[in-house]
């Protein structure tokens, strides 16, 4: 039975995708503006190749995946810095915060500074004696997420913003994303569309469509989640279907290596010795505690090559999540018999709390700890992995659950 809801849900998304896509599949190259808005920013996810619609679960969910945002267990908050090529710089803020009820708040900024360009015109092609002008791009986006059973569903807001020499063009645009876990949050499945909007001022007169793009991605956690696995299929509105894999390994909780490939890199390919690195992408973190700083590296080909660095940060925890709402008074009872050791009754409470969908990691561990002591083990087991779930990093959770599986 299990297995054939998880299929049914998988079925589902799946659908979304084939009836959803054939809408632009026939669309042309070339044919949007605000392009900057399809390049990935922050260095982990353009180090898997992109791959990221699936997992996204920090500050970068507000440009990737806003239904990411549910899945945020504290305060996150990252900032990137982009070398690109022809010398243009770039950077991406973004600030997650979790809610109650199992949802969350993001807000993300991204912006390109073109540098100077040589102004021309037809009868001064080089422009000789006519100085230079700046060009620059500019968004910002508000996203919130919200879990409902297995599902998380997001929606953002975004307004954009470009200019070129004395002219300018703006836009609003919609982000919408849903995401699954599955086999005890070891797959992942994803489904985004991003820059669903319109233009609402061109630099001129005639307005062009914004850069619509599709992706269904797959994740999968193994070695207890040391190792993941990625894969990302695509359909923006100005291109091909396309693919983007990556693949990340964690030392020690403390070294991270990725590699990505993402198959539009084949563009890139000019006959040169370089080819073989079209597409590839790599890059290592390295975390201390509640810090994280990624590095990623990106060859184009006889473009040159790109560096993203990217610096995290999270505090706060998800134990200071609040429960919901109408849940208050069955915690605050819980939280009473516990303290007099009055484990049934507190027990029966903590039940009341989770059955809402309000259970946290410090409901569900009093939970298991109050079925301890009633000598109910297998519950006990299940409250705590249900805690892992939620927090999987959290030590004293998996200190109780190695005591009570004895191992």
């Amino acid at each position: 039975m299990v297995m054939r809801k998880y299929f049914r849900i998988i079925a589902v998304i799946s659908g979304v995708v084939l009836a959803v896509v054939p809408v632009w599949a026939d669309n042309g190259a070339g044919t949007c503006s605000f392009t900057f808005l399809k390049l990935g920013m922050d260095a982990r996810s353009v180090a898997l190749g992109e791959a990221f619609t699936a997992f996204v679960d920090n500050a970068t969910a507000t440009y990737w995946n806003p239904a990411g945002l549910a899945r945020v267990s504290c305060n996150h908050i990252t900032g990137t810095y982009l070398n690109y090529i022809a010398g243009i710089q770039s950077g991406y803020l973004g600030y997650a915060l979790p809610l109650w009820e199992n949802s969350g708040l993001g807000i993300g900024i991204t912006y390109f500074d073109y540098g100077k360009i040589q102004e021309t015109t037809p009868d001064n092609p080089t422009g000789q004696g006519l100085g230079e002008y700046g060009a620059s791009d500019f968004s910002a986006s508000l996203a919130y997420a919200k879990r409902l059973g297995q599902f998380y569903l997001g929606i953002g807001l975004k307004g954009i913003y470009s200019k070129i020499h004395d002219y300018s063009a703006h836009a609003i645009a919609c982000d919408l994303g849903v995401q699954c876990e599955l086999f005890a949050n070891k797959l992942l499945i994803g489904l985004a569309g991003r820059n669903l909007g319109i233009q609402t001022g061109a630099f001129i007169e005639e307005k062009a469509n914004l850069p619509l793009d599709i992706e269904f991605g797959l994740g999968y956690r193994l070695f207890d989640r040391s190792l993941l696995l990625a894969l990302d299929v695509g359909k923006p509105m100005d291109n091909r279907f396309n693919f983007q894999t990556g693949i990340e390994y964690c030392l020690k909780k403390i070294l991270l290596f990725r590699l990505g490939y993402r198959s539009l890199g084949s563009d890139l390919k000019s006959d040169s010795d370089l080819d073989i690195l079209a597409g590839v992408s790599t890059g290592i973190g390295v975390r201390a505690k509640n810090f994280l700083i990624d590095y990623a590296f990106i060859p184009f080909n006889e473009l040159g090559n790109t560096h993203r660095i990217s610096f995290s940060m999270e505090f706060g925890s998800v134990r200071q999540r609040s429960s919901k709402k109408p849940s208050v008074d069955h915690y605050k009872k819980a939280e009473e018999y516990r303290k007099n050791e009055l484990w049934a009754e507190a027990a029966a409470e903590y039940e009341k709390v989770v059955s809402s969908d309000a259970g946290n990691v410090m409901v569900y561990s009093w939970l298991g700890y109050c079925y301890y002591k009633l000598g109910n083990k297998d519950k006990a087991i299940t409250a705590y992995e249900k805690a892992l779930e939620i927090d999987p990093d959290n030590e004293t959770v998996k200190k109780s659950l190695k005591i009570l599986k004895g191992k």
